[in-house]
């Protein structure tokens, strides 16, 4: 027969059977690149949908696992691996600025796992035993109008990158440069945070209180101190 009189379909191939009937039966067959493409994107939605679960476990997780992993972290760098602190001189007088700059990098460390225990009111459970609170109360305070609204994913990705991610660094550089500057840094910023956004504002609102004031209690004396002893040094 003249294969021009067989059915021409858009896309792949169409087969031509004959049945006992002696009627024709026609089927399209995807071509290999098309079959393909559909794998890619079968593939492709599979990989999406096991991200967006991986994105939501960490948006309801990472407030959980964040102190004590830090914690520990600290806990094994100074119990296991040691401190790092550099040989002493002969001088007193450098021997004491050495130890000042040491026990400013333990600060800086361990402003990683005090700041967590502030997340974790924040966004784990607030003294009144609600869960996942800021994000409800700064939404509420800022109305939809002004563009300035918090979602899950960007509360994550603000406290593990601008703050845990960035406090490391902080603290890293600090102990291999020797600059007390950076844990000053790092403490200013939980003074900050713990001062102004949260005990200022609820003083400001007649005492009232917000996620993360109470732990503010603890972290505004603890930065405090940890920036007097750079001014020592």
């Amino acid at each position: 027969s003249n294969s021009n009189n067989y059915p021409r379909p858009i896309f792949g191939y169409t087969e031509v059977r004959g049945n006992n009937s002696g009627h024709t039966n026609n089927r399209v067959v995807p071509s290999a690149s098309e079959a393909m493409a559909e794998t890619t994107a079968a593939a492709t939605m599979s990989v999406s949908a096991g991200a967006l679960l991986i994105l939501q476990w960490v948006n309801d997780h990472w407030m959980f696992l964040a102190f004590p992993l830090t914690f520990l972290f600290v806990v094994y760098k100074y119990a296991v691996m040691g401190t790092g602190t550099p040989e002493r001189s002969n001088s007193s007088s450098s021997n004491n600025k050495a130890l000042l700059v040491d026990e400013i990098v333990l600060w800086s460390w361990m402003a990683l796992p005090m700041y967590a225990m502030h997340q974790f009111e924040e966004h784990g459970y607030d003294l009144y035993g609600r869960r996942y609170q800021f994000i409800s109360y700064f939404n509420e305070g800022f109305p939809k109008e002004m563009g300035v609204q918090l979602t899950p994913t960007l509360i994550t990705a603000i406290n593990l990158v601008c703050v845990h991610f960035q406090y490391a660094v902080y603290a890293w550089r600090g102990e291999t440069t020797r600059q007390p500057l950076y844990g000053a840094l790092i403490n200013a910023l939980s003074a900050v945070n713990a001062g102004g956004a949260h005990l200022l504002v609820s003083v400001l609102n007649g005492g009232q209180y917000n996620p993360g004031c109470a732990q503010s209690l603890f972290m505004l004396p603890f930065s405090l101190y940890a920036i007097r002893k750079y001014y020592q040094w």
